[in-house]
Order: structure tokens, then sequence, then C-alpha cells
């Protein structure tokens, strides 16, 4: 008898502290990227936006689980009712202001915001020399894999040249 109340005493803490996180994890939507299609198919919306502001990197793993908000200005509406001007957007990815960004949300709201991207490739840079007059009358999935390739090709080139570096270093530090 002693024994069964004293496992109800460890059981039921554990399952309150189960449920309770349970329910925190449905409260947000973070997928994994599957494929373009699904990507595009499940985006409730998709804009061009630039960064206006964003707490210092510092500050931004401890708010809320690593969440925190950031001030953007929509500049073009790829895929939703959204509207072009100031948005309150909340994420866990890099956002820099000054920055122009792929903005990717599948819906929900988080500390005031109706614009969640959360998702993997969810903020995605677009490179300063990408023209987003290209992207007019494209369907939405062609709009997209344009600015991905521009990312890639950006990514691409950064990893060539920290390549080149890492080579210069793996030498320097080797000679004794």
């Amino acid at each position: 008898m002693k024994n069964t109340m004293t496992m109800k005493r460890l059981i039921i803490p554990c399952l309150l502290f189960l449920l309770g996180n349970a329910v925190v994890c449905w409260a947000v939507k973070i997928t994994l990227f599957s494929d373009l299609n699904t990507y595009v198919e499940r985006g409730k919306d998709i804009v061009i936006a630039k960064c206006i502001s964003s707490p210092p990197v510092a500050e931004r793993t401890r708010q809320k689980g690593g969440m925190y908000s950031a001030q953007v200005e929509i500049i073009k509406v790829i895929k939703g009712a959204i509207q072009p001007g100031k948005c309150k957007v909340v994420t866990v990815h890099n956002i820099e202001p000054g920055m122009t960004y792929l903005l990717y949300s599948q819906g929900g709201s988080a500390d005031g915001a109706d614009f969640l991207p959360l998702p993997e490739l969810s903020v995605v840079e677009v490179p300063p020399t990408f023209d987003l007059k290209g992207l007019d009358g494209k369907p939405t999935g062609e709009q997209v894999s344009m600015i991905f390739n521009a990312r890639l090709s950006q990514v691409k080139k950064h990893l060539g040249e920290l390549e080149s570096e890492k080579k210069l270093l793996d030498k320097a530090t080797s000679m004794k």
C-alpha cells in the first residue's frame, strides 16, 4: 500500500509535466523542408521583406525558447492576403536589420505577431544584386525557386571563399 502511494506521488507530477510540454509543442508549427511544391502549397504567406529592427544576437536566444520579434517592411507579396507595409514577425531564425529576405509563414500567431517565419527555409536572404522585378508575372513556385537559386549561388561563393581561407589557416597552424 505504501509503495502504491509513493508511485502515485511520482507518476502524477511526471504525467502533468509531459502533458504540459505536449501542449507547448502543439502551439507552434515548425516543419522541415521536404520539397518546393509542398513548401509553396503549405505556405499561407510568402513575402519579400526588409528587416527594420531585431534584437542583438546575444539577446535572441534568451527570449522565449529562442523565439524573438523583429520589425520588417513587406515590399512584395508572392503569396497570401497580407499587404505590403510594416509588419511584426516572430521567428527563431536570424534576421538582420538592413537585409532583405524571403519570409514564409504557415499561419498562426505569437507574441502579437500574425506572421511566423518558423519552418526550415522560412527566412532566406535575398542577395542584394537580385532584381525583384524579374519575379513579376511568374507562378509562385517559380518565384520562390528563383530566389532559392540566387541564394544558393551566393552561399556557394561564400563557401569557396571560406574553403580558401580554411586551407591557408590549416597551413599556418600546422607550421610549428
